[in-house]
């Protein structure tokens, strides 16, 4: 049993003022209660303000009249307490106020004799804030570990002194490869988290300067592999002791796919600007050309500087208003368009027909057109060309066909002109049958030709003797050169039998004969030879004539 303090009805009055201005004045809740009954003898303003009371609704009840004690096996061990005069230090005891709400406080009580009665003294202090302040941080801290270890970023806390690590959540096991227990007691040079030597203490020396280091391009490793990630280093203190706590975001295979897009942009570029095949790239809003290549520039004639940022209306490509339109409508429709036949201007007026090819593509997250071209204005050309030689073999075949059917008639006014230029009757009119005749040969000779042209003409080449043939013909041409005063001579010498059509060669040797015959002028000769060369026969027709004029 504790020594009872005495404060006698005897003492010095004194005294008893200076209790009671400490008891009054006092930070503290105090109360002193009756020992016999328990009732409140005094209070001070402390304990009247905190628990909302006057001081007239206190003092002569008890602490159960005032509903104080939130539990009743609390007021029950106080009770045996007082009973037994123990005395109580650090209670800790849920106490109600007068509205009802519940403070958490640590109460004392001691014994004294108060105005000549044996009184309990008790002291009673509101830790209610601090509860919540531990409350909140006891929360705090389960959110933290909370967050930590289900955050999906690589988090470890390590000892700024030596980099040992303490903590390491769920992601930075899961990168690692590890338990958290391998992990924790380890340091990070153990890790073989560093690239360089140099890398930690670098960073050490940019932590105490500043409190934290940022690298968005940090490179670390894990086992053999050289890693990419952002990294975030914060100095923090834990029981008086600086640790790190970083965060780190695994970026490697960003990085791979920004790389792989790099290389696949370059090979687009190299792709785009080497094509043969015209191609510029346009904005699929403003139809502006944003890129064009090398063969774009080299058909129509702008330079990149001449055409990016302007419309192909801009620059007058489109020769054909109708044209453009219907081009456009099926963009719209589609948004790629295929083997689109269109006439283009060229910068210098040239009209280029393309096939255009085009396709939605996007660049650096533009909506783009990628348009391909095909200059087809040398195949249109040829379809021309081949159009007119169509209409022109039509022609000639028309003119085979109309060729015979008039040479057959002729053949038979020729026959009877002779006929009738040998009768003895008509002899005064044989000069006019020979000059019908000579009409009827030359219009023969004309018919001859359109028939050469016939593109239908049948060749039909047999070994046949080339200087024969010369020999069978010569006294025709010899003919020939007599009425034009001319002289003909052979000088053939020994040929194998050649495949050779001999309609198609006399016809040939007649007409150079012909023609060197009308060259010369007076008397010439004209030489018909044959040579040898080699595995190689020569026909060569030679005359005496005046040749080309060396101007033309």
């Amino acid at each position: 049993m504790n020594e009872v303090n005495t404060v006698s009805s005897a003492a010095d009055t004194e005294c008893e003022t200076n209790f009671s201005k400490a008891f009054h004045s006092s930070s503290i809740m105090k109360f002193i209660l009756d020992y016999e009954t328990l009732k409140f003898v005094d209070v001070n303003h402390t304990w009247l303000e905190t628990m909302g009371y006057e001081r007239e609704e206190v003092v002569g009840r008890t602490a159960t009249e005032l509903d104080v004690y939130e539990n009743i096996g609390v007021r029950k061990e106080l009770v045996r307490a007082v009973q037994q005069r123990q005395a109580i230090s650090n209670q800790e005891i849920r106490t109600r106020t007068k509205c009802g709400q519940i403070l958490t406080t640590i109460t004392g009580i001691d014994y004294i004799y108060y105005k000549g009665k044996l009184c309990i003294l008790g002291e009673t202090v509101d830790i209610t804030g601090h509860k919540h302040t531990e409350l909140a941080l006891l929360q705090s801290e389960e959110k933290f570990y909370k967050a930590f270890n289900s955050s999906f970023i690589i988090q470890i806390i390590s000892r700024l002194q030596d980099g040992l690590i303490i903590e390491a959540n769920d992601a930075c096991c899961a990168a690692f490869a590890m338990s958290r227990s391998d992990m924790i007691g380890k340091t990070s040079n153990e890790m073989g988290m560093w690239v360089s030597a140099d890398q930690r203490p670098r960073i050490i020396e940019h932590l105490l300067q500043d409190g934290y280091y940022y690298n968005p391009d940090w490179k670390y490793k894990i086992g053999s592999q050289i890693k990419c990630g952002i990294v975030n280093l914060k100095m923090i203190k834990l029981a008086g002791e600086w640790y790190i706590l970083t965060s780190l975001v695994d970026i490697t295979e960003r990085k791979l796919a920004e790389q792989a897009l790099v290389e696949s942009e370059e090979r687009f570029y190299n792709a785009f600007h080497n094509s043969p095949v015209i191609m510029a790239i346009y904005d699929a809003e403003s139809i502006q050309h944003i890129e064009i290549n090398q063969r774009y520039t080299a058909v129509f004639g702008y330079t990149p500087e001449e055409a990016v940022g302007k419309t192909p209306g801009e620059l007058d490509l489109w020769k054909d208003f109708m044209q453009k339109q219907s081009f456009i409508s099926a963009l719209q429709v589609n948004e790629r368009v295929e083997n689109f036949e269109a006439q283009l201007v060229t910068k210098h007026g040239v009209v280029r027909t393309v096939l255009l090819q085009v396709q939605t593509i996007h660049l650096n997250g533009i909506r783009c057109f990628l348009n391909s071209m095909i200059d087809i204005t040398a195949l249109k050309n040829m379809e021309q060309e081949i159009n007119r030689l169509d209409r022109l073999h039509l022609v000639g075949e028309m003119a085979a066909s109309l060729g015979h059917e008039i040479r057959n008639p002729m053949t038979s006014v020729r026959g009877f002109l002779q006929l009738l230029g040998e009768k003895d009757d008509l002899a005064h009119y044989k000069d006019y049958f020979n000059l019908m005749i000579e009409e009827m040969d030359r219009a023969n000779e004309i018919v001859t030709s359109f028939l050469s042209m016939s593109t239908n003409k049948l060749i039909s080449p047999q070994l046949e003797d080339l200087n024969q043939t010369i020999s069978s013909i010569f006294p025709l041409i010899q003919a020939d050169a007599t009425r034009a005063d001319k002289v003909v001579e052979l000088d053939l010498e020994p040929l194998p039998r050649l495949m050779i059509d001999l309609n198609e060669i006399r016809q040939m040797i007649i007409n150079l004969a012909r023609n060197g015959l009308e060259s010369m002028p007076g008397r010439g000769t004209l030489v018909i030879g044959s040579r040898c060369q080699g595995s190689q026969a020569v026909l060569f027709v030679r005359d005496q004539g005046t040749g080309l004029d060396p101007a033309v």
